[in-house]
């Protein structure tokens, strides 16, 4: 059986110009620089499922002088280092599997509502200006075990978590460089869902060979591809 291509986003949460300017609230009653706090802190989390009493209500523009346009990308970074998705991304996402990840379609809103701190400027979204269109929320929640280290090139391991037993070693991939070489398991890393993180790679967005395919034959604008990366499978 061929193994089907995998492919993985370098440096997805580093240009500035493709971070949509929008950030994730919930209206829980309490201080609101706290709740976007912790939930910026929660989308780091992967294990974290979010449900209709701990998650986000909306999705707001949290700084509306940076984006003059409402026209985001269909998939891309967001503030809070988030993953921002357009109604359209949302319909794709249907026919893949995502396992345990969460798509939460979210309202959208402009960040002009009442002063939440200075000198940032943020402000509480402004529920009377709806963004136009569908969007969402891409909470990556599946991960994978299928890095094989000496297959990979150009990437640096160190133990992270000293205190647990047998602490694993965690994988650190440079921003940009023309000769990383990412190397996984291609039964492992072709088994399950479509889009992932790596259990020993932070912040290295993984996805499936399918679904590379279905959002360029879609035309959906996801400008981060132009940096995706195919791994070497063995």
């Amino acid at each position: 059986m061929t193994s089907e291509a995998v492919w993985w986003f370098e440096g997805f949460w580093e240009e500035d110009h493709c971070r949509a300017p929008v950030a994730a609230y919930a209206d829980t009653g309490q201080d609101p620089v706290q709740v976007i706090g912790r939930l910026s802190k929660e989308l780091r989390q992967r294990e974290i499922k979010f449900g209709r009493k701990a998650g986000p209500d909306c999705l707001f523009v949290s700084d509306p002088n940076r984006r003059s346009d409402r026209e985001f990308d269909d998939l891309g970074p967001m503030t809070m280092r988030g993953i921002l998705i357009s109604g359209a991304m949302i319909d794709l996402f249907t026919d893949f599997e995502l396992g345990a990840s969460q798509v939460l379609e979210l309202p959208m809103y402009e960040g002009l509502g009442k002063q939440l701190s200075s000198p940032s400027g943020l402000k509480q979204p402004d529920l009377t200006r709806p963004v136009p269109g569908r969007w969402g929320l891409l909470h990556v929640r599946e991960r994978k075990n299928s890095l094989i280290d000496d297959r990979c090139s150009g990437v640096s391991f160190r133990i992270r978590k000293a205190w647990m037993e047998n602490p694993p070693l965690m994988a650190e991939v440079p921003y940009r460089n023309s000769q990383t070489v990412i190397g996984l398991d291609a039964t492992k890393a072709n088994a399950g869902p479509d889009l992932w993180f790596e259990e020993r790679i932070d912040d290295v967005p993984f996805i499936s060979d399918c679904l590379r395919r279905a959002i360029l034959d879609a035309g959906l604008r996801v400008p981060t591809m132009k940096w995706l990366k195919q791994a070497r499978l063995y």
